[in-house]
């Protein structure tokens, strides 16, 4: 979006919506510009909302400097706090509106399975059998120290094969006893 149609977009919208560019433009241009740069901060590539995604640094540093009080630098002529005020707040919603947009990456999610001691329990609590199936299990991995991370514990066919003998001995003996 050109400059120009960014702007009359901006005035179309009324002036709560300008007053943050125009307060870059009035009270920070002139110091931070292609020509003067003071600070290593040029303001000409800050004028597009966009530009709050792609130079979020930067809108933070100018933020920060903002809400210190150390822009404009002492000796020039200071904009009323009620504009720093608004710029700043504008520029915080602004970022809690990137924030709010930007869709999570969970990861990937493990499957789990029980532990010994857990199916053990689960077997008990569900089917009310004091029957302790899961002791003929190979033994459980462990990570960082636990044996219930579902990273760390793995299903072997032969826990597998182990699995299906249990299950069928837990049945036989929820129905018919032991």
């Amino acid at each position: 979006m050109s400059r120009i149609a960014f702007l009359i977009l901006i005035f179309a919208c009324g002036r709560a919506a300008a007053q943050p560019w125009t307060f870059l433009v009035k009270n920070c241009r002139g110091c931070h510009n292609a020509a003067n740069s003071s600070g290593n901060l040029n303001l000409e590539s800050y004028t597009t909302s966009e530009s709050l995604e792609k130079n979020r640094d930067g809108w933070e540093a100018i933020l920060h400097r903002l809400q210190a009080g150390e822009m404009p630098p002492k000796g020039a002529p200071r904009p009323p706090l009620a504009d720093v005020r608004t710029a700043t707040g504008w520029i915080e919603k602004e970022f809690q509106r990137i924030d709010a947009a930007v869709k999570p990456t969970p990861g990937r999610v493990t499957a789990r399975r029980l532990n010994r001691t857990e199916y053990n329990n689960t077997v008990r609590d569900l089917l009310g059998v004091d029957f302790r199936p899961a002791d003929d299990f190979p033994q459980d991995d462990s990570g960082y120290g636990f044996d219930n991370i579902a990273d760390a514990l793995s299903m072997p066919p032969l826990l597998m094969e182990k699995y299906l003998r249990a299950a069928e001995k837990v049945v036989q003996t929820a129905l018919f006893g032991p």
